[in-house]
């Protein structure tokens, strides 16, 4: 019994620690091989994050991200999304592109964790000094998904795709945006009518002659 109990425990642990459907993933061996994959990315990274380290020193801020990921835990769940990483501050979403794109799931996470920060602003303001606000880039497309490493195993994803993800979030200081989606995926979401989308410049990607074109995307006051 107390085997069982352990390697159960055991179990239990990793999954928390690679989060589930990467675990199901690793157990099935549903990615030995590389495999060409339709995927939606989020890139979330919290604004004024260097001043907020500066202010409240380098462990209290880190106190401070991880609650706030914490209490993105019921957005998370509740638009299907999968945390594929933590950078620091940032965090990586995913969704398969139909999982992204019904009820707007990549485009919707982002407001729920918006509602939920400010919610507890007052909170953040009293614990840490700070109000933890974010800002975002998504897009998605064609990925390669394969198991990687052979000491320490991970599923992950490459392609322009991840880049191109990572450039949206990067252009929302300098658009004084919150939220940027590639046009690609706006056109595509279920009810883009609930936002208003703002077409911004052309982004041209480095080593790519096809120009990635960004959308800022606000919600609309509900009447």
């Amino acid at each position: 019994f107390m085997i069982i109990a352990l390697v159960v425990i055991t179990l239990f642990q990793v999954e928390r620690l690679i989060g589930r459907k990467t675990f199901l993933k690793f157990i099935f061996g549903s990615y030995d091989r590389p495999k060409e994959v339709e995927q939606i990315f989020m890139f979330i990274d919290m604004k004024d994050a260097t001043t907020y380290a500066e202010k409240i020193g380098n462990i209290k801020f880190y106190e401070m991200v991880n609650e706030t990921i914490t209490d993105m835990t019921r957005a998370t769940l509740k638009t299907n999304a999968e945390i594929l990483k933590y950078i620091g501050d940032e965090v990586v979403f995913t969704w398969s592109l139909k999982t992204g794109l019904k009820r707007n799931n990549c485009v919707e996470l982002f407001f729920e964790i918006e509602k939920i920060m400010e919610k507890k602003a007052s909170y953040y303001e009293e614990k840490y000094g700070c109000r933890p606000t974010y800002k975002a880039g998504v897009h998605g497309g064609k990925v390669i998904c394969a198991q990687m490493g052979d000491l320490r195993k991970a599923i992950d994803y490459s392609g322009d795709v991840i880049n191109s993800t990572a450039r949206l979030e990067g252009v929302c200081n300098a658009n004084n945006a919150s939220l940027v989606v590639s046009k690609f995926i706006f056109d595509q979401l279920e009810d883009n009518s609930k936002y208003i989308g703002e077409e911004l410049d052309k982004l041209t990607l480095k080593g790519k002659s096809e120009e990635l074109v960004a959308v800022k995307v606000s919600k609309k006051e509900k009447e």
